[in-house]
């Protein structure tokens, strides 16, 4: 189902809505990827914390699985002019993996890679915000491999 926030017309816009201008609320995900989909690989997955850090941390997949998990509900607002709101998430906070390796004082951007080349780089700042995990869990059910 999509409804449109915004029917092009600025005037219709709803400033009391949760959802951006020009943005379709939707109650599923899109499969969205460049290419065929990776697939995931429990007994070779690692999750690697390196670069301007005291102590560079290797974990394999049962390492990482472990590990305090967080739950945090958000609202879900894509590029591509989706929207999906009351998103309940469950994962590793990323102040909990800074914790693990210490970063220098100089680190001034976080570099993230993931499968299929992706990269995605933050500040320090904004990556250690409340609000940014590693998900494994999307309403309560693991993220299928269409979806991360």
């Amino acid at each position: 189902m999509m409804v449109s926030t915004w029917d092009n017309d600025p005037k219709n816009y709803d400033p009391g809505s949760r959802a951006p201008p020009c943005q379709f609320l939707v109650e599923k995900f899109s499969i969205l990827s460049y290419g065929s989909t990776i697939r995931f690989d429990p007994a070779t997955w690692e999750f690697r914390l390196f670069g301007l850090v005291e102590k560079p941390v290797r974990l394999n997949y049962q390492q990482f699985c472990v590990l305090p998990k967080t739950q945090l509900t958000a609202d879900f607002h894509c590029v591509t002019t989706c929207s999906r709101l009351n998103n309940v998430w469950e994962g590793v906070s990323a102040q909990h993996v800074v914790n693990l390796v210490r970063p220098n004082p100089e680190v001034s951007y976080v570099l993230i890679h993931c499968d299929g080349g992706y990269t995605t780089n933050l500040s320090p700042a904004v990556f250690l915000d409340y609000d940014v995990i590693f998900a494994q869990c999307h309403d309560g059910q693991d993220i299928d491999p269409d979806h991360g």
